[in-house]
C-alpha cells in the first residue's frame, strides 16, 4: 500500500514536470498578433528537422503556424514559394517587436540552427525545437 502510494505521488510529480515545460512553450493564441516580414539567411539555417536554403523568405505568423516562403525574382516578377510551416510556439511578450530578431547559434555540424525568433509586429517569442 505504502509503495503504491508513493509510486503515485512519483507519476503526479513527473506529470507537473513535464506540463510546466510544455506549458512554458505556449501562449494564448487570442492574444497574439499576426506578423510578416522579409529575412535574409546568408546561409543555409536549419528550422527544427528542415534545412532552409539560403535566400530571401517571407516568414509570416497567423496565430497557429509560422510560414516561410521563399521569395524569388525573375524578369521583374515575384512568386513566393512556401517551403516551411510549423506550429507556433513561444511565450507571450507585453509588447509587439518593433524588429526581426533571430538567434542563430551554429549547431554540432557548423550549420545555423534557427532557434528563436522576434517577428516585427508579433508579441511572442518564437521558439523552434530540434
Amino acid at each position: 500500500m505504502r509503495q503504491s502510494a508513493l509510486s503515485l505521488a512519483l507519476a503526479v510529480l513527473l506529470t507537473c514536470a513535464v506540463g510546466v515545460g510544455v506549458f512554458a512553450q505556449t501562449h494564448n493564441n487570442m492574444v497574439e498578433k499576426k506578423a510578416t516580414d522579409e529575412i535574409t539567411f546568408g546561409a543555409d539555417t536549419r528550422v527544427g528537422t528542415h534545412l532552409l536554403k539560403a535566400g530571401r523568405y517571407e516568414v509570416s505568423c497567423n496565430r497557429d503556424v509560422i510560414k516561410f516562403s521563399l521569395i524569388t525574382t525573375r524578369a521583374g516578377n515575384t512568386t513566393l514559394t512556401k517551403v516551411l510551416e510549423v506550429p507556433c510556439q513561444g511565450k507571450a511578450l507585453a509588447a509587439r517587436s518593433e524588429n526581426s530578431q533571430l538567434s542563430l547559434p551554429k549547431g554540432q555540424d557548423g550549420v545555423p540552427v534557427l532557434q528563436k525568433l522576434l517577428l516585427r509586429g508579433s508579441n511572442i517569442e518564437h521558439v523552434f525545437p530540434n
